[in-house]
């Protein structure tokens, strides 16, 4: 499976896509159709058979991506980062899938994955490849509890001096019944109210503010305030209408009813990076929003590419990049506008953990 899933798919169809490979096999009709069903229920897509992958959400298009690939049922399977645009419980829903193809069908699973605390439970081996070389090759506790982006349960274990280290909360939990916590850490101070922001003047607003996709409703109407320095986290299930919501407010996606008021510019990075990107190098996608908005500043583009760690990319061309490090360039490129109000849809897709940091 890529890791682009619209890549993925060649019939405008959810359910006709994923049947195209059994089609392609011969497959007998009626085997054909139970088929399908079992990989749209296992995958909780069932809703979505109808639809057209192109109206679907990022998470939902991955889901019916993978659909399509273990419809065949091959020996065989290649993941390349399944679970980078889902929501949890999609998440945990795919893994449970691919455990229970290993388990019921001997299937071999090669899984490309980021986030460690999904992948290190359901792995009996763990591969780790660094600037195109394997470094390490070992039992998934071992391997991952020694790496950067191990899971934040892992490093907090750590600090309590267990061992062995647990990859997943489940783990940790059963083993913190009864344990005690060092002095160093009962004590340690917190962020407190210092941290706290005080939000400003409101910058954007909606009053009833709704969207559609031609007769279906995707986002019902909303009333909203951001105020000026506030950080807003705005989380729902995939196809929720978090990425609808958010080209709502940059003005990107007219309201089917209601309206949207913006006292200041709105900047977005959109959940697929590639549709900003069109300069030859990583410099160039840079310095082009700065030039689209009249200024020139040298430092803000260095500023920006060491930030999200883009410097030694900087003479690369975008395409040629991987999706993580393209949704970093995206990100540099809009956020080098110093817009009042930034819309981040996604932002860590496909980033590993020390990018995600940063």
């Amino acid at each position: 499976m890529h890791q682009t899933p619209e890549a993925q798919f060649v019939v405008d169809h959810v359910e006709h896509d994923i049947a195209f490979v059994l089609e392609n096999l011969g497959t007998d009709e009626r085997a054909m159709r139970r088929r399908v069903e079992e990989v749209l229920d296992a995958l909780g897509v069932a809703h979505l058979r109808d639809r057209s992958p192109a109206t679907l959400s990022g998470g939902e298009r991955q889901r019916c991506a993978l659909a399509g690939a273990l419809a065949s049922g091959p020996p065989v399977l290649v993941l390349d980062e399944p679970t980078s645009m889902l929501d949890p419980q999609g998440a945990d829903d795919v893994m449970a899938a691919v455990r229970r193809l290993n388990d019921d069908l001997g299937t071999t699973v090669i899984l490309a994955e980021h986030r460690l605390e999904r992948a290190g439970p359901v792995a009996d081996r763990v591969l780790v490849v660094d600037d195109g070389r394997i470094v390490d090759d070992g039992d998934p506790a071992e391997v991952l509890a020694a790496l950067p982006g191990a899971p934040p349960v892992t490093h907090l274990a750590r600090l309590l001096g267990w061992s062995p280290l647990p990859l997943t909360v489940r783990d940790a939990r059963a083993r913190a019944r009864g344990a005690e916590v060092p002095e160093r850490l009962a004590t340690a101070p917190g962020r407190g109210d210092d941290a706290a922001r005080t939000p400003g003047r409101t910058l954007v607003r909606t009053a009833g503010a709704s969207v559609a996709h031609g007769a279906r409703t995707v986002l019902s109407p909303v009333d909203l305030e951001v105020a000026e320095g506030e950080i807003v986290a705005v989380l729902g299930r995939n196809g929720a209408g978090k990425s609808s919501l958010l080209r709502l407010l940059a003005g990107a996606h007219p309201p089917a009813a209601g309206s949207v008021a913006a006292e200041v510019p709105v900047a977005l990075v959109p959940q697929e990076p590639d549709s900003l990107l069109f300069r030859a190098t990583v410099r160039a996608e840079v310095e082009s929003t700065l030039a689209l908005l009249g200024r020139r500043d040298p430092a803000a583009v260095e500023r920006w590419l060491g930030r999200l760690r883009l410097a030694e990319l900087a003479d690369r061309h975008p395409r040629s990049l991987s999706v993580g490090q393209r949704q970093r360039v995206a990100i540099a490129a809009v956020a080098v506008g110093d817009a009042p109000v930034l819309l981040l849809d996604e932002p860590t897709r496909g980033i590993d953990a020390t990018s995600r940091l940063a």
